[in-house]
């Protein structure tokens, strides 16, 4: 459902039935190489940390997913953050397909306030 390819991988899908939540776990593979946001080439994983974005709601539960984002160590750049993620920018608090949501409601409420008046 989330389209996991490599090097990434689901490690641990969490679900806390009290609080409707589901959290979702995304790592890379040990050894993976990634692109250095400035030139392109592929480098080596200098280290990482936990990023938490929310995304689209699965049944009744709020879904999160925690992603381990890499920080690459570029010959020329030196440590750069992996900024391009597949599920949303390294930066943002929502993924691609919650952003989408969002703008999909908008679009509907500016279409019914524009009808009422």
């Amino acid at each position: 459902m989330l389209k996991v390819d490599l090097p990434w991988q689901i490690s641990l899908i969490e679900v806390h039935p009290g609080t409707e939540v589901v959290d979702i776990y995304l790592d890379y593979e040990r050894g993976s190489q990634f692109k250095c946001p400035e030139c392109g080439k592929s480098c080596k994983v200098h280290d990482s940390r936990v990023h938490r974005i929310r995304h689209l709601d699965w049944f009744q539960y709020r879904c999160y997913l925690n992603i381990k984002v890499p920080r690459i160590k570029c010959k020329e750049h030196g440590v750069k953050v992996v900024s391009e993620l597949p599920w949303g920018y390294s930066g943002s608090h929502f993924s691609f397909f919650f952003e989408q949501y969002i703008m999909s409601l908008s679009q509907f409420t500016i279409k019914v306030i524009i009808f009422r008046f």
